[in-house]
């Protein structure tokens, strides 16, 4: 099935949950920020949301630097 992640269509596994998704793309859970359908996904929830092929995805990145 397919979600749109960031403006871009990314194919994902059925029953696949928020957290999955970013462990599935090699991202690190306290370095980001997702909002799920216009609104921010509370952290303690991504384990329990499913993305369905109508979801939109915005994850940002916190980088480091100086």
């Amino acid at each position: 099935m397919y979600v749109q992640v960031n403006g871009k269509v990314t194919e994902v596994n059925p029953e696949t949950t928020i957290a999955d998704f970013l462990v599935q793309k090699g991202l690190r859970p306290e370095a980001v920020v997702v909002e799920y359908n216009q609104e921010i996904a509370p952290r303690e929830r991504w384990k329990e949301i499913i993305l369905t092929p109508a979801d939109r995805l915005q994850v940002v990145s916190f980088v480091g630097g100086g």
